[in-house]
């Protein structure tokens, strides 16, 4: 969900630009604007604590303004790698990023590669990531229609991704899908994958199965983990928080467990109509399948998703925008 790309940049060649250059492909020289290290430092204040949005075990993100277009004041995210990250991964990323064009992926606009720096420069997603909305108080700022629409649009991207049959998998939490557009975690790792290291177009769909039932389910207070956790407490199965993280262990046949009313946001739950919500729990769980020739594939998923809309809104104009 989050795999990213972008257009040219003006900035890209200043003066500095010489320093950071490196004898890349002749597609990459092409197509992808290259940013010196010094101006990057310049626009985070030598990355600065107070410029950073995100860590994580692979790369640092932080939130700065560069010249872009003739502004001066152009929004970007910079995805600072690991000194680890191999050098063939980077440029292949870069060259395969690059040439995505999609409204419902994050656009790379460029990179640095200067000694040991790796950096991917991306368009800022202004609106914030659906991880912000589901994992924060203001997820009842969003409608569940609109909800919808942002998962169907995550699914689009993907859709999108899974018709040029290469590239990087999803496998991540829901972080870089556009909310203004809807990105990884053991969580979210298809079985099959964590035991084979075998990727194919079904892992991204068990993913994607993640974050639907995290936007269902998941409130400021407790993911979707914490619930399976606590219910699962209740009853006479012992489970350990590290059992989620288990490739043999059947996150759908732990759904099927439990009521919708269990493991749904009961603030969520007022909103949807049933016929609606049928409809997203049942491709939820067929992407979570274990199996995975028994899941979809994300055509199907965003078929199933856009129906799901459908039925919503026609219950809204049968009730008047009424609860359920």
């Amino acid at each position: 969900m989050g795999i990213m790309f972008g257009k040219y940049l003006s900035f890209c060649h200043s003066e500095h630009a010489s320093s950071s250059k490196k004898p890349y492909p002749s597609i990459i020289e092409e197509l992808c604007p290259q940013f010196s290290l010094e101006d990057l430092r310049k626009s985070t204040n030598n990355f600065d604590a107070n410029h950073l949005t995100e860590i994580s075990a692979y790369n640092r993100v932080y939130k700065c303004c560069i010249k872009h277009n003739g502004a001066s004041d152009f929004t970007v995210a910079l995805k600072r790698l690991n000194r680890e990250t191999d050098l063939w991964k980077f440029k292949k990323e870069i060259e395969f990023h690059f040439q995505l064009h999609h409204p419902n992926l994050v656009s790379l606009i460029g990179f640095c590669n200067h000694k040991d720096e790796k950096i991917l420069v991306y368009e800022h997603m202004s609106n914030g990531s659906l991880y912000d909305y589901i994992y924060s108080k203001n997820i009842e700022d969003l409608s569940w229609k609109k909800l919808l629409e942002i998962c169907i649009g995550a699914a689009k991207g993907l859709h999108y991704l899974s018709h040029r049959n290469q590239g990087p998998p999803l496998n991540s939490k829901p972080k870089p899908v556009k909310v203004d557009k809807v990105m990884g975690s053991a969580d979210y790792i298809a079985p099959e994958h964590v035991l084979t290291r075998i990727f194919t177009d079904k892992c991204d769909v068990y993913s994607f199965g993640m974050v639907l039932i995290e936007v269902v389910s998941t409130t400021y207070k407790h993911t979707i983990f914490d619930k399976i956790i606590m219910l699962e407490s209740s009853s006479d199965f012992s489970l350990d928080p590290f059992d989620l993280m288990n490739p043999f262990v059947d996150i759908s046949e732990m759904l099927e467990r439990f009521s919708v009313d269990e493991i749904i946001d009961p603030i969520l739950r007022r909103k949807i109509a049933p016929e609606c919500l049928a409809v997203f729990i049942d491709v939820t769980k067929r992407c979570l399948s274990r199996e995975a020739n028994e899941r979809p594939n994300i055509g199907e998923v965003e078929v199933e998703l856009e129906l799901a809309l459908a039925l919503q809104e026609e219950a809204d104009d049968r009730n008047h925008g009424g609860g359920w």
